[in-house]
């Protein structure tokens, strides 16, 4: 097998490898959307009427906007809401294409390993493929948000490649050329990295590793040296600033937070033993989206497992740092997935645990596999080390195959998941309406009372329940019912943005003429109580919001303008003032509406982004309180 793939040349292997890849996951670009692709993209519905541009730099994604990333779902904006495998088709491309990247890095790394050319052939190969096709991937490629870490992989692994062609050419000449090339290398690449995902930040570090372990000896003068501080050195050194600077909002952050910036840390050890597990050990059955039951380490010994993570994450470190130049492959490729996880396993209040953080981490990993398939090759068997190497990379192809199946049934991966984590609001959740599509809804409300069982302070699960009995099935809550659900709203405790995003459903199926028999002013008030539920303060602009479009949907101005007035007090944002000016027009009230123009203009004169985001729709309504005038 050896001889016929080194016969085949690289084009040939390539090809392969890419062809399979499309195999295994063509069968499940028709899966629907998930999780954060709804939040993220129910503003592409508006791309006709306002622009690419209000998609684009009206969100909130991320502290640099990742306009980068927007501007590719804005060009899809036609396919959304019923045309998924639109939007995973093209993350696929960009999935094949990072392949190719990784196959070019892992040929130049290899080659500078003591190898000979031939296996450094074969190695590169099979890390390409390993990456590729690992089962833990597929909750990077058909997560269609996740494009946003994909395109910053991209322009990383591009950036990487750049500057060492270029580092190449400074070594043999020493020529300011290379240097030239290094730098719009390394500077553009950080550039678009970052407006696709912040974690792009991380290319010097990436650089700078392979300084150290691949190029320690090559040629380093006075040039390079001021060169690496600029662009390597100096990124980092900012980025630690500014992590410096942003620290009390960051230990605010946490308040949203079930666990404690220690906690998460401290956490972070036994997610990263978790991932190690499920990478190195592919395993049917292993891999998924709904993560948010992972349990917090309170302190070092609770759970036990904690105080091992850590012992066990250090050693690893502390064992590639000595052991570099004894096993190169195996200590470079820890330290890369080490280095890959730095900022999203830091002091960061993000969620717990994410498969898709492993994207470009499992690029290091693939090296520790080839590591110990060279150790197996050169001490025990050379033919069994290569049957090893085979065996585990079609392991991973037929797991990522099933898994891949999975994704192409959604009710079975939901109901699959869901018993894996029973504990999971998101998995429950996912489960449960899964059935609301089919249109089975005594299984869907089966389901919602259960994450009532063990999460009786989340009113989401009532929400919905309530959207079954009044949209679906016609029943009329009584006054009590309506009472025990006010009740549990004075008391409730969000889980993420569910219950937000439950209640603007109802809302919309009410204003669609899909709920006749729910009585407004009582789902008004469900509203406005949990607005003023303190565990919902962060949420409550969101909650006045949706309260000021049931107003206006139902003929209350003063209840939409008090609503509106009380989301700007608290979150005084360009699309809640534009919704206050609409409310304005239409009850011709010109002064105030001039004087709202006037601060809202203010507002986005601040902000590069809001005023392009903006624009359109501020003309507009400038054009209409012209009119009033006139």
């Amino acid at each position: 097998m050896t001889r016929l793939l080194n016969r085949a040349g690289p084009f040939v292997q390539l090809s392969i490898l890419l062809g399979l890849t499309v195999l295994v996951y063509h069968q499940a670009l028709d899966s629907r959307f998930l999780l954060d692709d709804y939040v993220n993209f129910s503003d592409l519905g508006l791309v006709e009427e306002f622009g690419h541009g209000y998609f684009i730099f009206s969100g909130a994604t991320g502290n640099a906007g990742r306009p980068l990333s927007l501007l590719t779902f804005a060009l899809q904006y036609e396919a959304w809401p019923d045309n998924p495998a639109a939007f995973k088709i093209v993350n696929l491309l960009i999935h094949l294409a990072n392949g190719l990247l990784v196959y070019l890095l892992a040929r130049f790394l290899t080659s500078r390993m003591s190898l000979t050319k031939s296996r450094a052939g074969l190695y590169s190969l099979f890390i390409a493929g390993l990456w590729l096709l690992h089962p833990i991937q597929t909750s990077t490629v058909l997560y269609a948000i996740q494009r946003m870490n994909m395109l910053a992989t991209f322009f990383v692994l591009s950036g990487i490649l750049g500057y060492l062609y270029f580092r190449t050419r400074y070594g043999d000449g020493r020529s300011n050329r290379g240097l030239l090339g290094m730098g719009l290398s390394v500077g553009m690449a950080l550039i678009l990295g970052v407006l696709s995902k912040e974690n792009a930040i991380l290319l010097p570090l990436f650089i700078l590793l392979i300084e150290v372990f691949i190029h320690p000896s090559i040629f380093k003068d006075a040039k390079w040296r001021c060169w690496a501080w600029i662009f390597l050195a100096l990124p980092l050194i900012l980025l630690a600033f500014y992590f410096s600077y942003k620290l009390g909002h960051t230990l605010e952050s946490y308040d949203k937070r079930p666990f404690s910036m220690g906690e998460r840390l401290l956490t972070q050890a036994v997610v990263l033993v978790d991932y190690l597990g499920k990478i190195l050990i592919p395993k049917l059955g292993a891999y998924g989206l709904y993560n948010d039951d992972f349990v917090a380490s309170r302190h070092f010994f609770s759970p036990p497992a904690t105080a091992l993570a850590v012992v066990f994450v250090s050693a690893i470190i502390a064992a590639s740092l000595y052991a570099r130049k004894s096993f190169p492959l195996i200590a470079f490729g820890f330290l890369w997935f080490f280095a890959g996880h730095i900022l999203e396993a830091s002091h960061l209040p993000l969620e717990l645990y994410f498969e898709h953080r492993n994207y470009l981490p499992l690029f290091g990993l693939c090296f520790v596999v080839v590591g110990f398939v060279e150790i197996f090759s050169k001490y025990l068997n050379r033919r069994m080390a290569g049957l090893f190497a085979a065996g585990y990379l079609s392991l991973a192809l037929i797991i990522t195959y099933l898994e891949a199946d999975l994704w192409s049934k959604p009710v079975i991966q939901a109901e699959i998941w869901a018993k894996k984590h029973p504990q999971s609001h998101r998995a429950v959740e996912n489960l449960a309406n899964a059935y609301m599509r089919l249109e089975q809804y005594d299984k869907a409300k089966d389901t919602y009372r259960r994450i009532k069982d063990f999460s009786p302070n989340d009113i989401y699960p009532d929400i919905q329940l309530m959207t079954i009995d009044h949209c679906l099935e016609n029943n009329i809550y009584t006054d009590e019912e309506w009472k025990e659900l006010y009740g549990k709203a004075e008391k409730a405790e969000p889980e993420g943005l569910a219950s937000l995003v439950g209640l603007d459903t109802l809302v919309t199926q009410k204003r669609k003429g899909r709920c006749p028999d729910i009585d407004i002013r009582n789902l008004m008030r469900l509203i406005l109580i949990l607005a003023h539920n303190p565990e919902f303060i962060s949420h409550r602009p969101l909650l006045h919001e949706v309260a000021t479009v049931l107003a206006i949907e139902y003929g209350d101005p003063r209840s939409a303008l008090a609503n509106i007035n009380e989301a700007i007090r608290n979150n005084p944002q360009p699309n809640m003032y534009i919704l206050k000016l609409k409310i304005l027009i239409a009850l011709e009230r010109v002064e105030e509406s001039e004087e709202t123009l006037m601060t809202l203009k203010d507002i986005i004169k601040r902000d590069p982004m809001d005023y392009v985001a903006f624009t359109n729709q501020i003309n507009d309504l400038e054009e209409r309180i012209n009119k009033l005038k006139r």
